[in-house]
């Protein structure tokens, strides 16, 4: 991690599968062969030896019928197989149903992924009640795959690659967002979230304090481990905030701390 700073922020969490247990996700990738995004995963069959034809069935729930499924697995992946979700998220899905418990595409209200190494964020907008989406430490570039999510108050994309704040105008009822630890070099792309009451930022590559103006009810700003030099009146309008965490920053001289005297409600400063 940049900095040396530790991570303390999320409490990660570990494998909860016995070894060589396997998952539906992982049950598929047998029966087809197929590689599968979620990572390299263990898996169980019936039958060593199936008939050729399997190997020409390209979708999950053929594929599905040639392993020991249960039948919430089974509901889940015709429900997938339903779904609007391209083919090639398909099995990160399934596997992202498997490990949070999910039974209902349509009835589930949160996923966590802390271990899997996602290379992107997959279509989740086929989880249309998500109100919490927590990816932490992935290979994901780039926010995308959340269009339908309207109802999100809480988004982590942390510890990961993104470079660019987008893609978030749809999320008008989000009010906390989590974007610390990625190579993100400008704030941008906020406009519409007038909800937002936390925002980390910390551990990026910003320069500049800006475009902050629709977020009136901040109370929590995280922008440590960053380049930034000056404050002056740019958080001037945040006047709920409460909690503030500048420290790590060049900040250029005292002068500009002292440009938070005129944040009234600050009860935590950390510099």
């Amino acid at each position: 991690m940049p900095r040396g700073r530790k991570k303390t922020a999320v409490h990660r969490k570990a494998g909860h599968r016995a070894d060589g247990a396997g998952t539906a996700a992982a049950q598929v990738q047998a029966a087809t062969g197929a590689g599968t995004a979620a990572g390299q995963l263990q898996s169980t069959t019936d039958d060593a030896e199936e008939p050729a034809a399997a190997e020409d069935a390209p979708e999950l729930a053929v594929a599905a019928s040639k392993v020991k499924l249960s039948k919430t697995e089974a509901a889940v992946l015709a429900e997938i197989q339903a779904s609007s979700a391209p083919e090639s998220d398909r099995d990160i899905i399934m596997e992202l149903c498997t490990t949070n418990g999910i039974t209902s595409l349509t009835a589930a209200k949160a996923i966590d992924c802390f271990f899997f190494g996602v290379p992107r964020i997959p279509h989740l907008s086929v989880f249309i009640k998500l109100t919490r989406v927590k990816l932490v430490d992935q290979m994901i570039e780039r926010i995308e795959g959340l269009d339908g999510c309207v109802n999100l108050q809480e988004l982590w994309i942390a510890e990961s690659k993104i470079k660019k704040i987008e893609n978030l105008s749809a999320f008008t009822a989000l009010k906390k967002l989590y974007l610390y630890s990625n190579q993100i070099t400008r704030i941008e792309g906020l406009g519409e979230l007038t909800e937002l009451e936390v925002l980390w930022l910390s551990e990026n590559r910003i320069r500049k304090l800006q475009n902050l103006g629709a977020q009136k009810n901040l109370t929590e700003l995280n922008i440590a481990q960053n380049d930034i030099e000056f404050i002056g009146k740019s958080l001037d309008h945040l006047q709920h905030l409460n909690s503030l965490n500048v420290s790590g920053n060049p900040i250029a001289t005292l002068n500009e701390i002292a440009h938070l005297s005129r944040l009234r409600k600050l009860r935590h400063l950390r510099i």
